[in-house]
């Protein structure tokens, strides 16, 4: 069942991809050369110049019953690595205001034409 699961994932991706191709606002986040992604996770990056955007979009495709949802929580954030060594994550923090995950369910390509 796994390998239909990845089928259809990758095709969603594709789907997402035809939609994101042209658009100069935000990137579908595609697998990098040489390697072959589960697609497990559809992802957005928006372009960093319309970063204070992110909130105001989550909300409205929200709101639109289109269910996304930021990036996970830096782990640095995390209460329980507190006192864990920290570095400098200051790129990792700009790129984390400008993912929004967008629906990744397998079952969802069936609606798609």
């Amino acid at each position: 069942k796994i390998q239909t699961i990845l089928k259809k994932k990758r095709k969603l991706f594709a789907f997402y991809d035809q939609i994101f191709r042209k658009n100069s606002f935000l990137k579908l986040v595609n697998e990098p050369k040489m390697c072959k992604s589960n697609f497990w996770l559809q992802t957005i990056l928006l372009d960093a110049k319309f970063s204070n955007l992110s909130e105001k979009i989550k909300n409205n495709l929200n709101d639109h019953k289109i269910h996304v949802r930021p990036g996970w929580e830096l782990m640095v954030n995390l209460k329980h690595f507190s006192k864990c060594p920290k570095m400098n994550i200051l790129t990792a923090k700009k790129v984390y205001k400008r993912i929004i995950n967008i629906p990744s369910s397998s079952f969802l390509i069936n609606n798609l034409k």
